[in-house]
C-alpha cells in the first residue's frame, strides 16, 4: 500500500480565543473537521513540535485522554490529541520542519504504507 499523508494547516486556537470561548457554530464546524480526519483512518498523527519534546508530548497526551471533553484552545490538543485518541493511537508524534524532524519521521513511513495526518501551524 502506498503511504498517504494529509497535511492540515490551522491557526493558533489560543490566539483566536484569547478573550473568549468558541461559539456553537465554531464547535460544530470543528467536530465536522474532526470526523473527517478520523474517517481518514490515520495510523500516525504528527503535531508541530520539536522532537526533543516527545516525552512531554507523550505525557500530555496520556493526561488528555482523561479530559478530552474540554476545549483546550490548543490545536495540538483539540485536533491532534483528539484525532489520535479517537483513532485508537498510542502516541502523537512531534515533528518540526525547522529542525529537520519531518524528514527523519516521514521517510520511513513512506515506505511502510502509513496513513499520516500532519497538523501544521
Amino acid at each position: 500500500m502506498k503511504a498517504q499523508i494529509l497535511l492540515l494547516g490551522t491557526d493558533h486556537f489560543n490566539d483566536r480565543f484569547a478573550n473568549s470561548d468558541p461559539d456553537e457554530e465554531y464547535l460544530t464546524g470543528l467536530n465536522k473537521l474532526r470526523k473527517t480526519l478520523i474517517d481518514f483512518k490515520p495510523t500516525r498523527v504528527c503535531i508541530e513540535q520539536e522532537a526533543e519534546n516527545q516525552s512531554e508530548i507523550n505525557a500530555s497526551y496520556e493526561r488528555y485522554k482523561y479530559k478530552s471533553n474540554k476545549f483546550f484552545k490548543n490545536e495540538s490538543y483539540d485536533l491532534g490529541f483528539y484525532i489520535a485518541m479517537k483513532s485508537g493511537l498510542n502516541e502523537v508524534f512531534a515533528m518540526d520542519r525547522m529542525s529537520g524532524d519531518g524528514e527523519k519521521l516521514v521517510s520511513p513511513m513512506l515506505l511502510s504504507g502509513q496513513r499520516m495526518i500532519i497538523i501544521h501551524i
